[in-house]
Formats: structure tokens, C-alpha cells, sequence
């Protein structure tokens, strides 16, 4: 099933979930997703909706906001058309999207490895930005956002 234009509830784990994480999955896609895909093309979703179980099972927060809960949500992205590091610039300091956080996620060897972006349709979007290795939030460094 298209959630928009351009992603389906597959890509954003959400396949025969019930509407609630639809109605998140789609607010994600059509705030973040589609604008960014406008901007360069092709978009990857690494990881969308966790099931509490797969989110505990990756070491994700208990409060994570790839759990879909209470109007948030969370995708880990990159688009091929520019590197990880362009997506995330473009992101905090060009686009002027609502999101509540982005981070410029990278792997054990220090190499981004995805831009993870979340939304809150609850609260008023926040815009905030950090860098730092994937799973690791308590060490995440503050980028500049305008």
C-alpha cells in the first residue's frame, strides 16, 4: 500500500500494522520523505517502524521514535544522488523542514552510515541536530541548525 506518492508502508515497516502507525508513517513520508526525495531523487529507508521487541533487540531507547508511538516517528535514510554527510547539511542548515531531530548517524569505523530524521505531530517541531555513532544517543554532539 502507497503511504504517498513515492513510499509504501514496506518500505517504512508498516505493512498490515494498524492505523495509527500508518497515520505516523504517512506524516513522516509526506513532511521529510517526499521532500527530500523532490530535492534528490531516489530516497533508501534503512529502518522505519520497530516493533517494541525488534527495537529492544537492536539496542533502540525504550522512548525511541522508530516505536511510532503518541504522533512520532523516526526513518534511517540516505539518498544516493549525494553523500550521507550532504543529505544531513542540507537537512539542518537548507531545507527548512519541520523535523523534531536529525543526526548524522556513523558506524564503528567513524563512517556516516545514514541520516536518521524524526517527526513529532504532537509538538511543535523542535529542528534540532547531532552527530555521533549509531546507537549511541547520550554521546551525540550538537551540530549548528538555521
Amino acid at each position: 500500500m502507497q503511504l504517498t506518492v513515492h513510499f509504501s508502508d514496506l518500505e517504512l515497516g508498516v505493512v498490515n500494522c494498524e492505523q495509527r502507525l500508518l497515520t505516523n508513517a504517512t506524516n513522516l513520508c509526506t513532511l521529510i520523505l517526499e521532500p527530500i526525495r523532490a530535492k534528490f531523487g531516489e530516497v533508501r529507508v534503512h529502518d522505519g517502524y520497530r516493533p517494541p521487541e525488534r527495537n529492544a533487540a537492536v539496542g533502540g531507547k525504550a522512548t525511541s521514535y522508530h516505536l511510532f508511538d503518541d504522533g512520532r516517528a523516526a526513518a534511517d535514510v540516505d539518498a544516493p544522488a549525494v553523500t550521507i554527510e550532504a543529505l544531513f547539511d542540507w537537512l539542518r542548515l537548507e531545507s527548512g523542514l519541520l523535523f523534531d531531530k536529525v543526526i548524522l548517524e556513523t558506524n564503528d569505523a567513524g563512517i556516516a552510515a545514514c541520516v536518521h530524521i524524526q517527526v513529532d505531530m504532537m509538538s511543535a517541531a523542535r529542528r534540532l541536530a547531532y552527530t555521533g555513532h549509531t546507537g549511541a544517543g547520550v554521546v551525540y554532539v550538537p551540530a549548528e541548525v538555521k
